[in-house]
């Protein structure tokens, strides 16, 4: 049997184990890549039909649909649910209608926490961050599983074998645009290793800098804007932020609907970056 990922890699799972212990880790080259191999370590099938939150990406459509068949209504009409937390905001939803979440999509939100309330609030058995949205990586997510028994199921993937690929060429747009869009599997060979140490620094520097960005961020709004256990890519506002930020910061407005678990809707709210690629300053 061929080594899952590459050796350059493997300090990726180290820290995160460590990090989330006593959970356990694994790399996947995209976010789209973990949910697709989620499904089928589940043996989901065509006929199965997973609710996502409406107006969810092209990206996680398709990923579903190459196992199951995506739902964006009804949720009460399907066999397994993704429960999406938008931007550091964890989202609860009701266990009446969302009986058998199985993937706690957190790919904006930074976890700093191990608890399991916080990785795995609806009990789902996965929960995914993207490593491209908050840390220095331009490709990349982990998966925290929330058993053994799913642990072992996902670890054997095959969607986890396909490497090869130059780690320079991520450099070249075009590369990164079309081949690594076109091949979502593969995993480009690094120079150097991503050793624990290495990753934990990105970490914690990201951590820091969007801690700082948020606090900030308070200040100017003269808002509470901290988040307990996780921090966000983007802050999301039912009103658009003040112009002279976007002005400010060079930021295009941005909107997105973000879906409300317990009454069942999707609202439209507004964003701002604080991410590790942003650095706010109240004065």
């Amino acid at each position: 049997m061929t080594e899952a990922i590459p050796d350059s890699y493997k300090g990726l799972e180290e820290f995160f184990n460590s990090f989330y212990a006593p959970f356990k880790t694994l790399y996947f080259s995209r976010g789209r890549v973990a949910i697709t191999a989620i499904l089928e370590s589940i043996e989901a099938s065509r006929n199965d039909l997973v609710f996502i939150q409406p107006y969810s990406s092209y990206c996680v459509q398709s990923a579903i649909s190459k196992v199951s068949t995506p739902l964006t209504i009804h949720p009460e009409d399907s066999k397994y649910q993704i429960v999406y937390h938008n931007f550091g905001k964890k989202a609860i939803a009701d266990r009446s209608v969302f009986k058998n979440v199985i993937i706690e999509d957190s790919v904006d939100s930074l976890v700093i926490s191990n608890e399991e309330t916080e990785l795995f609030p609806n009990g789902g058995d996965y929960a995914i961050f993207s490593l491209s949205k908050l840390l220095h990586l331009p490709f990349g997510s982990i998966v925290v599983c929330r058993t053994d028994e799913a642990y072992s199921k996902l670890k054997n993937s095959n969607l986890r074998r396909q490497g090869g690929g130059d780690y320079n060429l991520i450099k070249n747009q075009i590369y990164t645009d079309i081949i690594l869009y076109n091949n979502p599997t593969l995993i480009p060979l690094l120079d150097n290793k991503l050793d624990s140490d290495v990753i934990s620094k990105m970490f914690y520097l990201a951590k820091e800098r969007i801690e700082t960005n948020v606090n900030e961020l308070s200040t100017i709004l003269n808002k509470d804007l901290k988040t307990r256990g996780r921090l966000p890519s983007n802050i999301f506002s039912s009103e658009e932020f003040p112009s002279e930020l976007y002005e400010k910061y060079d930021v295009e407005v941005k909107q997105r609907h973000i879906f409300d678990y317990t009454q069942g809707c999707s609202i439209n709210v507004y964003l701002f970056p604080v991410h590790i690629d942003v650095e706010i300053k109240s004065k």
